[in-house]
């Protein structure tokens, strides 16, 4: 019953994700385009399920999923800074900036995935 339970929450967790960036604009507000805000929790929610169930028997999970957000949002932040100072010239800090934002949707799937995986099994 609770491995049902955890693969419902673990997409639920997806759902929520795609909800907080999406129509409640959390990612544009903390610096995604208004173009593309609304897609990246899209894109990133499927690979964030596909990582949470790569790394559910490690046990450097702890340790990979935090760093996997701050290398996302490092790279999105600095892929933004030098995409806008080179006045939307230069194409792979643009990638950067879109991919750091569907890396850093996904590994905050993953992330929310294993912490409710915890509370169910510890319940």
């Amino acid at each position: 019953m609770r491995s049902n339970l955890v693969w419902v929450s673990a997409v639920i967790v997806a759902c929520l994700v795609i909800l907080w960036a999406g129509p409640l604009g959390r990612a544009e507000a903390w610096g995604a385009h208004p173009y593309w805000a609304g897609k990246v929790a899209v894109y990133g929610a499927g690979p964030g399920l596909v990582l949470w169930l790569a790394l559910r028997r490690s046990r450097r999970r702890r340790l990979i999923l935090p760093l996997a957000i701050v290398v996302s949002v490092l790279a999105a932040h600095y892929g933004k800074q030098i995409f806008a100072a080179s006045l939307a010239e230069n194409t792979v800090a643009g990638k950067f900036w879109f991919y750091g934002w569907i890396a850093f949707c996904a590994s905050l799937t993953a992330t929310w995935a294993a912490i409710n995986e915890a509370i169910i099994r510890r319940a």
